[in-house]
């Protein structure tokens, strides 16, 4: 049995690395959430006859972790369900690496409050919510047009997100109670940027509370399902 937290990358069978966001159960089925950017190929959803994607861990395909099940370009998202053979936490990584539980989901209406991220390739930052019902155009490839998504900005420092293999990886509110943090569910890594005038950088997060609505998923925490 694998000991997986979501944080980890993940590599698609087209070989376009993504990190897994929170493990979810859709259903009474198991699985990660991640960007719909991770799915370029058009049989990256289930079509009849046609097989979906693979997901691996990492970029050794000897790990087979699950496969694509649904995805939502409308709503920027793919769950991915995950093997018997994976005993997945239901936690995300802090600036040392430590683990810090999910344990809850959260939406901010409300500039100027921190939020944390976390992307296999670059790792750990936390801005400031800079804007909210932002409305950011991504092409659906099923279609071959351009679908609005309605996502928050954060705004960083002169660091940030540089790598797509961050795509899709957990956006969350940490909480510190008395010494023991913890996090809350905020959304998904949906794109980032770099403002050339002044230097910062930028991501930009899918709310989860949407994906978790629409897709009929309850988030996966040490507690249980929520």
């Amino acid at each position: 049995m694998n000991t997986w937290p979501q944080t980890t990358s993940n590599t698609f069978q087209n070989e376009k690395n993504c990190t897994a966001a929170f493990i979810g159960n859709k259903q009474g089925i198991d699985g990660f959430i991640t960007s719909a950017l991770c799915c370029a190929r058009d049989n990256c959803n289930i079509f009849r006859n046609e097989d979906s994607d693979v997901v691996y861990e990492g970029n050794n395909t000897l790990n087979l972790i699950g496969g694509v099940y649904e995805i939502m370009f409308n709503l920027g998202y793919v769950f991915v369900t995950i093997s018997t053979d994976w005993n997945y936490i239901p936690y995300t990584l802090g600036s040392r690496n430590e683990l810090w539980p999910i344990t809850s989901y959260l939406t901010l209406n409300e500039t100027g409050q921190e939020v944390c991220a976390y992307g296999a390739k670059s790792g750990f930052f936390c801005g400031t919510l800079d804007e909210i019902n932002v409305n950011m155009a991504i092409l659906n490839p099923f279609t071959d047009r351009l679908d609005t998504l309605n996502v928050s900005k954060v705004k960083l420092g002169e660091k940030g997100f540089e790598s797509f293999e961050d795509m899709g990886g957990p956006v969350y509110k940490r909480i510190d109670n008395n010494g023991n943090t913890t996090a809350q569910a905020l959304g998904i890594i949906t794109s980032f940027s770099t403002d050339n005038n002044t230097g910062h950088q930028y991501f930009y997060y899918t709310p989860i509370e949407t994906i978790l609505s629409a897709g009929i998923i309850n988030l996966i925490t040490p507690s249980g399902p929520i």
